[in-house]
């Protein structure tokens, strides 16, 4: 079957399952806290923004939906792209989700940028061939997804942006809100007996990988239950935004 052929075909499975299904509402379920933050806790109001834009853009158009393979197998995350939608089926980018309803593709928030690159520049002052060869980094594209506590994303490589980025190393640059989860690593597919080096990520945490790491081989392997801070005002489970450069600009 060609691929227009299985895309169809996937587009007809999906429209079967109730429209909840893809709705993601990241305050649902969740516990409001009216008191006032402690100074402390301040700090940590980044995430909550985070949370509450994430919330506000996957409740719109080109918002949260759940994946769904060529082979009619589910993703066990919900995802919402944008700059660029990432279709699982033909395992490109494009401009518009035709994999699912043919929406538009929404832009990424200025401020999403920004906290992105600085979180680069902070990397690169730790070590400094997070860059590879670029000598800037502007994302274009962020993935956004939410994992329940059984969500799971097998071992995989972010390749699938230009050639130039891959070339010049252009780095990824991960951030982790919510629930803690339990990240996969390695510098080639392991083999199902092969044991893999794993790091516990907890909400706050930003992971940058470039230069020479960044065709690492990937996943997400665990989510812990019952991690997410108290005071994070989100539904229960994790959310990881990923900021990659399509297209280097230098």
């Amino acid at each position: 079957m060609s691929r227009a052929g299985k895309a169809e075909r996937v587009r007809d499975k999906q429209r079967q399952h109730p429209p909840d299904e893809h709705t993601l509402d990241l305050f649902q379920s969740a516990a409001v806290e009216d008191n006032a933050l402690s100074t402390a806790e301040k700090s940590l109001q980044g995430q909550q923004q985070l949370a509450d834009d994430a919330r506000a853009l996957g409740l719109g158009i080109g918002g949260f939906y759940k994946p769904m393979y060529a082979s009619g197998a589910k993703c066990r995350l919900h995802q919402m792209c944008l700059g660029r939608h990432w279709n699982v089926i033909t395992e490109q980018y494009e401009d518009t989700r035709s994999n699912f309803d043919g929406a538009l593709v929404q832009p990424l928030p200025q401020s999403w940028i920004k906290l992105a690159v600085e979180s680069l520049e902070a990397a690169c002052a730790v070590d400094p061939r997070v860059m590879g060869s670029c000598t800037s980094m502007q994302p274009d594209i962020c993935v956004v997804n939410y994992y329940k506590k059984a969500g799971r994303n097998g071992m995989h490589v972010d390749k699938d942006e230009s050639a130039a980025a891959m070339a010049k190393g252009s780095p990824v640059v991960s951030f982790s809100i919510g629930a803690a989860a339990e990240f996969a690593f390695l510098d080639h597919y392991p083999s199902s007996s092969e044991a893999v080096p794993v790091v516990r990520l907890e909400s706050g945490d930003v992971l940058v990988f470039g230069g020479p790491a960044r065709g690492v081989v990937h996943a997400l392997t665990r989510v812990y239950a019952s991690t997410q801070p108290s005071w994070l005002r989100m539904r229960s489970g994790r959310l990881n935004l990923t900021f990659r450069e399509f297209e280097p600009i230098d």
